[in-house]
């Protein structure tokens, strides 16, 4: 099934906290249409992997699936989002935080990384969501 015609996805990556305590990965949708729209969502908010380069090819450094060992349930939530409505990416709709514990522990040095994320929404496409520059 392939995305409802209309919606526009944007990956996001931010980092919280001074030192820093956490990157937030999110998604935000707008629905472009003339017409409301379906989504059918997961229990589960995003798929998030991390790359070493700017390609995002390849096998992840770090892929949320591992952290959760894949078993988010593949259930249907269905939801509408009307003509013009959007959701933004500060909502906990489609927002994943990663201790940076957890990828700093991977390189223990200054590395970029690069985020992709794939909202929990039936034919939602995978999305470049930025990079971000961690380590000591």
């Amino acid at each position: 099934m392939g995305a409802p015609d209309g919606v526009v996805y944007r990956g996001h990556v931010r980092v919280l906290g001074t030192d820093p305590d956490s990157v937030q990965v999110s998604t935000s949708l707008w629905n472009r249409s003339a017409q409301p729209v379906q989504l059918i969502t997961g229990v589960c908010a995003a798929w998030v992997r991390v790359y070493r380069s700017p390609k995002r090819s390849g096998r992840p450094v770090w892929d949320s699936r591992w952290r959760r060992g894949g078993n988010c349930e593949a259930i249907g939530i269905l939801s509408d989002l009307a003509s013009g409505e959007s959701i933004a990416a500060d909502t906990e709709a489609f927002v994943l935080s990663i201790p940076v514990s957890e990828l700093v522990g991977l390189f223990p040095f200054p590395r970029r990384y690069y985020f992709t994320i794939t909202p929990d929404v039936a034919g939602a496409p995978d999305l470049p969501a930025g990079d971000v520059r961690l380590g000591w």
